[in-house]
């Protein structure tokens, strides 16, 4: 859970780039210029109520910007109405709307990082700028994370969209933490779409990693905190690849697609056979990988004779999806032996039910046992024979 303290911080930086002041310039000979352009003022101002506005969007800087990556997809205007045009004239941007600003809304639209000005120095942060055209400015925010699915790691770049019931649509933009701010967007329960906006379409297409919220704001300063998981969407069952036997007492089966670890095994089954005569062998169960380890701590402390103190609580953490399984039995495997798995009703990441398949692995040869290699061990020469008696 996003703890909402961090979440206000992070709107009010968000809102910060639209008034920061100039700079003094340096003087001529001095010290070469490494700053990116600042923001000196925008026509309208921040958060002015604007009835009848025709535009264009006007952001001024103190200095030129280059047009060295310069494209329209620097600048994103929420609600979306077509695709904005974006002009640079000098140490200004216009931006101007396919059809005109709409009456009676608020609109938000943000220059998103990589501006550079003639010496390449370029924006680190968003500038953004929050007018009406005549509707009320309500202090409102959905705001969140977004991250993989796969490896819990934060998305950048992330598109989100945030649909009213009446299919407008307001837009934000992961920073480079994953965060989001959709702001000032009117109250109403939106469907919110969180995705990697690979071919730059602005919809989210059903390849691409992709995630999905309702949430509703129910006043005129309510914040809502939401946590997107972006995964690929995949209808096809998970595979079993390869099953390989680690000692007599359990193999691991791998898969070719990821498994949930926070959901139950439920109706999964695996069948063993020892070959070649396919006899039928008894008593194991499948295990997610960190179920393995929980049994084989219980198991060393079941054998630990000496007395411990307790161990410290752990904290909770989010278990990663996995493509393993392990086979555990209930008594040792013969060693060299080759046996069949045959694996049904596993349920992929995604959902996707029916998964399994059928695999075969041997069982490594018996370690020795522990009095022949201290024997063996004893039957060295020492360092001192070696050398003989000093003298």
């Amino acid at each position: 859970m996003i703890r909402k303290h961090a979440v206000f911080a992070a709107l009010l930086a968000a809102g910060a780039g639209a008034g920061a002041c100039a700079r003094a310039l340096p003087p001529p000979g001095g010290d070469p210029d490494t700053d990116p352009p600042r923001i000196l003022s925008t026509t309208p101002e921040n958060l002015a109520v604007v009835p009848a506005f025709r535009g264009p969007i006007v952001f001024r800087f103190d200095e030129t910007i280059s047009g060295r990556g310069f494209s329209n997809n620097l600048v994103i205007v929420s609600p979306e109405q077509g695709t904005p045009t974006v002009n640079r004239d000098g140490s200004e941007l216009r931006v101007r709307l396919e059809g005109g600003w709409q009456p009676n809304r608020v609109y938000r639209v943000v220059v998103l990082p990589g501006l550079q000005d003639r010496r390449g120095n370029q924006r680190r942060v968003p500038t953004e700028l929050v007018f009406s055209t005549g509707d009320s400015i309500l202090p409102t925010a959905i705001a969140g994370l977004v991250t993989d699915r796969i490896t819990r790691k934060p998305v950048p770049n992330a598109r989100v969209n945030a649909i009213s019931p009446d299919s407008i649509v307001h837009v934000a933009i992961t920073d480079t933490s994953g965060f989001f701010a959709l702001r000032f967007i009117p109250m109403a329960t939106y469907t919110i779409q969180a995705f990697e906006d690979r071919n730059r379409n602005r919809r989210m297409d059903p390849v691409e990693p992709q995630a999905t919220a309702s949430v509703t704001l129910t006043s005129a300063q309510d914040t809502q905190v939401v946590s997107l998981e972006l995964l690929a969407r995949d209808t096809l069952p998970a595979r079993l690849t390869s099953a390989i036997a680690r000692d007599s007492m359990h193999a691991v089966l791998t898969f070719d697609d990821y498994l949930d670890p926070e959901q139950p095994l439920g109706d999964a089954r695996a069948a063993v056979f020892q070959l070649p005569d396919s006899t039928p062998v008894t008593g194991h169960r499948l295990l997610y990988p960190h179920q393995y380890e929980v049994f084989r701590a219980a198991q060393a402390t079941a054998a630990d004779t000496i007395r411990r103190p307790p161990p410290v609580a752990q904290p909770d953490t989010a278990l990663l999806p996995t493509r393993e399984l392990i086979l555990l039995f209930e008594r040792p495997l013969p060693p060299e032996t080759r046996f069949r798995v045959n694996v049904t009703n596993i349920t992929n990441i995604s959902g996707a039910a029916g998964g399994g398949g059928s695999a075969v692995f041997t069982t490594p040869a018996p370690m020795p046992a522990p009095d022949t290699i201290r024997r063996d061990t004893a039957a060295l020469p020492g360092p001192t024979a070696a050398r003989g008696r000093r003298r």
